[in-house]
């Protein structure tokens, strides 16, 4: 059963507004606040039958707020190495990956595992390598950018990576975490996939863990995320199959922080933007 908003947010540009209005159910006499469904499986009859496959609504308010604010497709995995796990599982054995040289250290020890199993090759390049981005698209399976980076700040130029040719398979994903979808928008730059570490400054309070990811298209949605029988691809079990589901008491709570979200911006954002100033040369135009 969806939540049945989009008249309601139609109207709405402001990201305070729609950090207010996403994720309600608006029919009357609903909670204001989605609570959490404590339900493993459901009475037949939908599409929604077993929490695991086919979500739950306390899921789906959080990954509304967060895909209206992405203008994308949101899905919330149980942790953000959880979410990065299930971009990284669609990738096919001998692909070759490209990471920051600067990059979070969970990332990289993902992508350093699969490589000594000989899952994959690994390749580092400098977040503001402009150049060796745009190289590297060309015969890449996954571009795998942070901006800004964690933990030294550096800011990639996206709009010029992300509108790199590439190969129809290949993934460009963005981890947007330290940006936020307030400040940032992956997917309106041209990326495949836009990641967050939800348990950073989404939840904002260091208490709860939770990961996730957006795309554009529902095609690419599928394949990390099934949504019972309208999704068929074989790869649709990212989420399903090892169980990387997020808890609905937990997931209950972050929609609270997602709707102050935009209070905490002042806070953060003049500080990580002076910590950015020694590659000013950048175009900066892809943040907010």
């Amino acid at each position: 059963m969806s939540i049945p908003t989009d008249m309601h947010l139609a109207g709405l540009s402001s990201a305070e507004s729609l950090l207010v209005a996403a994720g309600r159910d608006r029919r009357p006499g609903s909670p204001l606040n989605r609570p959490p469904v404590l339900a493993s499986n459901f009475v037949l009859g939908t599409e929604r039958a077993y929490a695991r496959n086919d979500g739950t609504p306390t899921w789906e308010a959080l990954e509304e707020i967060v895909g209206v604010l992405e203008a994308g497709e949101s899905v919330a995995f149980a942790s953000g190495m959880a979410g990065v796990a299930a971009v990284f599982d669609q990738l096919k054995a001998g692909s070759r990956i490209v990471l920051p040289d600067d990059c979070y250290q969970g990332v990289a020890g993902l992508a350093e595992a699969g490589r000594q199993k000989g899952l994959w090759s690994v390749s580092r390049l400098a977040a503001d390598d402009t150049d060796g981005w745009i190289k590297a698209a060309a015969d890449s399976d996954l571009l795998w950018l942070e901006s800004p980076t964690n933990p030294l700040l550096v800011v990639a130029d996206l709009r010029a990576i992300c509108s790199a040719s590439r190969k129809s398979s290949a993934l460009l994903a963005v981890d947007n975490t330290f940006a936020t979808s307030l400040n940032q928008r992956p997917l309106d730059l041209g990326a495949d996939v836009s990641f967050q570490s939800a348990t950073k400054f989404v939840g904002g309070h260091s208490d709860l863990l939770a990961g996730l990811v957006t795309v554009r298209r529902h095609a690419r949605r599928a394949r990390v995320v099934p949504r019972g029988a309208r999704c068929a691809h074989p790869g649709a079990q990212a989420r399903a199959r090892p169980g990387q589901c997020h808890d609905p008491r937990g997931t209950s709570e972050f929609a609270p922080g997602c709707r102050v979200h935009a209070l905490s911006r002042p806070a953060y954002s003049p500080d990580a933007l002076d910590r950015t100033r020694p590659v000013e040369g950048l175009r900066h135009h892809n943040l907010i």
